[in-house]
């Protein structure tokens, strides 16, 4: 039952699923993070996409999440009323007794999205300091997390009455993987763009791109274009069109040719 720390992960139940329209959402927000080009992933717009996606009333995204130490920030939250500072105030007296970082603390082979009501019974729930905090200073009832790793993660709020529903658990899983694939690509983008800094010469003159870099980098890690498609969310075709690119750009005819020269260029590790 919900509100059973048993319970952990809600009522999901075989055969259930997500109405097209959720799906459709998840479509779009997923070929938006993935087409990006920038080397960090827009917190904010996140932030307001799951807030609406999920019902909340608060979404925050919060990082470098220390709970024994009492540690955290608040790196985006949408709607924009709330103040940052006050918001990383709240992690950071919230964080060290909340139900949800002790749940991930305890399993922490578990990086599920869960609700507050999936790991403690509302009625222990309310008799806590974090809980009366939360319900003071926001007006928050309940919370489903969304990892984002150990030490960062999406936090929808809801206000008193309004529970977490089976529909939003899916829905949460079902974003949690398009979310961390994407923030592994603009990792990626990141590294790429660190390269280009480090060799600002050889890319100009080679006429390399970053999207290019990113399929040479994939390229030298031994992927196979299907593979490369998969990671970076686009064709088969798309990732071949890159490599010819690539080997004109290097003068290779091969995979390995081109791995050579751009290793030598300074342009992958």
């Amino acid at each position: 039952m919900a509100g059973d720390p048993a319970a952990a992960g809600g009522l999901i139940l075989p055969g259930m699923s997500l109405s097209t329209q959720d799906y459709r959402r998840m479509l779009d927000l997923a070929v938006a993070l993935m087409d990006g080009t920038a080397p960090e992933l827009d917190w904010s717009a996140l932030t307001t996409e799951l807030n609406d996606a999920l019902h909340g009333t608060l979404c925050l995204f919060v990082d470098d999440l220390w709970p024994s130490g009492g540690a955290g920030r608040c790196r985006a939250w949408s709607p924009e009323p709330y103040g940052g500072a006050e918001l990383d105030a709240l992690v950071r007296e919230t964080i060290g007794d909340h139900p949800l970082a002790r749940h991930y603390i305890a399993d922490d082979h578990d990086r599920l999205p869960a609700a507050i009501s999936d790991v403690i019974a509302t009625a222990d729930w309310r008799r806590t300091r974090t809980y009366a905090i939360l319900r003071s200073e926001v007006g928050i009832d309940e919370q489903l997390a969304v990892p984002m790793g150990d030490a960062r993660a999406f936090l929808i709020c809801r206000p008193p009455g309004e529970r977490v529903s089976d529909r939003d658990r899916l829905y949460a899983r079902g974003v949690q993987p398009l979310l961390i694939a994407a923030e592994r690509h603009s990792r990626r983008l990141r590294e790429v763009s660190r390269r280009i800094a480090g060799a600002p010469g050889q890319a100009a003159d080679l006429g390399v791109t970053a999207r290019e870099l990113t399929v040479l980098s994939l390229v030298a890690e031994g992927l196979t274009a299907a593979a490369i498609g998969r990671r970076l969310a686009i064709s088969r075709r798309t990732v071949t069109k890159h490599q010819e690119n690539i080997y004109r750009k290097l003068k290779a005819t091969d995979r390995l040719t081109a791995v050579l020269r751009a290793q030598k260029a300074g342009l992958v590790p």
